[in-house]
Formats: C-alpha cells, structure tokens, sequence
C-alpha cells in the first residue's frame, strides 16, 4: 500500500525532475511481520505508526537510507516520538529494522524495498549531465561537472579492460550513489550480483545512457520490511545522440547577444576553422567584445537586437575584422550623444559616471540621466 503520493501527475512530475523523493513503498506484509508485531510489544500499537512515518521521511530526507550524523534523538525528533527518549530508536535496532551503531544508523535492506527513493541522487546527477551535453557539448559539461566526468572516464576504462579479455561480467564502473560500488558494460547497463545496474556513456556518441531501471516508477512497492522482496526490472532507453559543440563555440554562444540560428552558426564556426585554430578564435571573441561596446549593438542601457546580425552571418563575414570597430574601447563609450550640447558634458558625466558602459550598470540610459547624481539614484522627495 501506499502511505503518501504526489496529489498531481504535475507534482509528482516537477517532484523526481528535482531530485526528490514524493512518495515511498510500503510491503503489505509489513503490518503482520513478526518483527513488526515484536515492536508493537515493545512500544505498543503507536510505534508500527512511527515507524511508518520514519521510512517516509527517510525517503523525503535521506533518500539513501544512510541516517549517518544524526544521533538516536535527533532520528526520534524527525518522526515527533513523545515516548521515553531513544526507546524507539533502541526498538528498532532490537527487532532489525535499524542497523548500525549510534551515530551511523541504517535504514534495513531501504536500496532492496526502496530503489526509487535510494537511486534519486544518481538520477539527479544523470539529468544534470545529460542536460550540459546536449546545450554544451561533453567537453563543457565536463569543465561543469568533474567529478561526474571522472567517475564515466573511470566506467569507459573499466568497460574496455574487460571487452579486451572477452569478458562478460559486468565491469566495475559508474559508482553508485549511495554504496560507491559499480556495474557497466560496453555500450550498455548489465545488471550485476547486486542487482543495481548503472549506466555508462556510449563512445560513440559521449553521452550517457539511460540506466536500465533498477528503480521503477513510483508505484506500490516494500519498503523496509524484514521479508525479502524481488525489485522489479525495466526497459532500458537507446542513447540519446547529441553532437558536441565545437572548441570554443559554447563561450561565444554565451557571449554573443543574439540566440538565433544555433545550428547555422555552429556550422559557420566550423567553416572558417574557428575550432581548430586558436589564435583566429582568441582574435574573433576580442571583436565580439569590441562590437558589444559598440553603440551600434547597445545603446541606452539595452541590446539594439534589430543592428545585431544573426550570429552565423557575423561569423561568416569575419566580422571582428571591421575597422570600424578597431579603436580603444573608450570611443564607444566616451563619445557624446549626437542629440547633446556642444560644450555640454556627456550625460553620463553629468549623472556621475566615468563613462556610458558604467551607467548602463546602475540601468542609467540618455532617457533617464536626470534622476542620477554623483553615480547612483536620487532618492524620491530629494530637492533638485
């Protein structure tokens, strides 16, 4: 049965999108297990309620199942127990529900009853990364996410040492969120002695498969109770192909002020070689920056969209090259308004700042300058 769900499909959607837990799995065979009934004794009929509030917030707060750090009171002030102190928590530990010592509890056997729950940080983690491959390219997900990185790069290895020697055991790769140990193949998940199956990268394409569900969706299941149960197995997903990004284009993406025709301009950068040659793409990003100086791309405190060419034309063009843009920095923005005064201080010298690029910071445009005095807002009220 179970104890607590999400009370949508939205919710429990943008629930497991986050990484947490919304419901957990109860065993039917949990009200009459012996060991339940031994607690009953012990605690009285209250406890078996307890108990059940423990495993959902476990599942909520300790996905893993680990309560590793929380001393015996702080686990009895997590399910509100009013009886005598470290009583349930001593029960627990007495009839198998709690292993460990004090300091270091377990929930018993949770990644058997509770797949789902224990594998929400490696779901998580696997989301993230896939999600920075296909904007970024594996090269930039991984300057993001190392350790993810190094863990799959570990995974690859292993999966190559035992194609080598013919091998089909499944190899130590990928850890597991929560035990730190690992299975993996080649280009698939196996699922291994402890039946938790991992997902690895395919070579091909660098990006990570879809695990083969060692955690199914969230429906009835057991939860921590002492009688074994089989964890259901899923259908694993093919590889999601994602081609990388070229060197260097992620940054200039980023940088460049118009998000239009992607595609079209990762295929100019290639064109022109901007992904092998390092000086060109060094000398191209300085024109970037010296065009976003430009008062023809942004004036006024905002991006002038309808001047700015699409980013693969400006590309293609070798638009970094213009001389029109070849001057120090300051000229763009230190050069007076067409409409100002002669003689007149620049606006934004007048509303107390050393150039335009430093109003355009404090939202400080032509338009508005009046209500600026010795570089920040003058406050409502203030005499002029």
């Amino acid at each position: 049965m179970v104890m607590s769900q999400p009370s949508n499909t939205a919710a429990r959607a943008a629930t497991q999108a986050s990484g947490q837990v919304g419901d957990a799995r109860i065993a039917t065979s949990l009200p009459g297990h012996p060991k339940t009934k031994k607690l009953i004794r012990r605690l009285g009929d209250g406890a078996a309620w307890k108990l059940v509030c423990l495993i959902l917030w476990a599942a909520g707060n300790r996905p893993g199942g680990d309560l590793s750090g929380m001393s015996d009171e702080d686990i009895e002030l997590a399910i509100d127990w009013t009886g005598e102190p470290d009583a349930f928590v001593r029960a627990l530990a007495e009839v198998g529900f709690l292993d460990g010592e004090a300091g270091a509890r377990q929930l018993h056997d949770w990644r058997e009853h509770n797949p789902w729950a224990a594998d929400a940080t490696r779901r998580s983690e696997k989301a993230k990364w896939a999600a920075l491959c296909k904007q970024y390219g594996r090269r930039e997900a991984s300057l993001i996410m190392p350790e993810y990185a190094e863990r799959l790069r570990q995974a690859l290895e292993a999966q190559a040492v035992g194609s080598a020697h013919g091998s089909e055991t499944p190899a130590t790769g990928t850890p597991n969120a929560e035990s730190g140990t690992a299975t993996g193949s080649a280009s698939s998940t196996l699922s291994g002695a402890s039946s938790t199956h991992v997902a690895v990268p395919d070579a091909a394409s660098g990006m990570p498969l879809a695990e083969s569900s060692s955690a199914p969706s969230p429906s009835p299941s057991p939860s921590p109770s002492p009688s074994p149960h089989s964890v259901p197995s899923g259908r694993g997903r093919g590889p999601r192909n994602s081609e990388e990004l070229p060197e260097g284009f992620a940054e200039f993406w980023v940088e460049n002020p118009r998000k239009d025709a992607k595609q079209d301009a990762v295929k100019a950068w290639r064109q022109l070689g901007l992904d092998t040659d390092a000086a060109l793409r060094e000398r191209a990003m300085a024109g970037l920056a010296a065009w976003k100086r430009d008062t023809r791309w942004f004036r006024d405190g905002a991006w002038r969209l309808e001047f700015i060419p699409l980013p693969a034309s400006w590309i293609r063009g070798r638009r970094w090259e213009d001389e029109s843009i070849a001057r120090p920095a300051a000229a763009a923005s230190t050069a007076p308004a067409a409409w100002q005064p002669a003689g007149e201080p620049p606006w934004w010298e007048q509303a107390g700042f050393e150039c335009r690029d430093h109003a355009a910071n404090f939202r400080c445009h032509a338009g508005n300058f009046r209500e600026f005095r010795n570089g920040e807002r003058i406050p409502e009220g203030t005499p002029s």
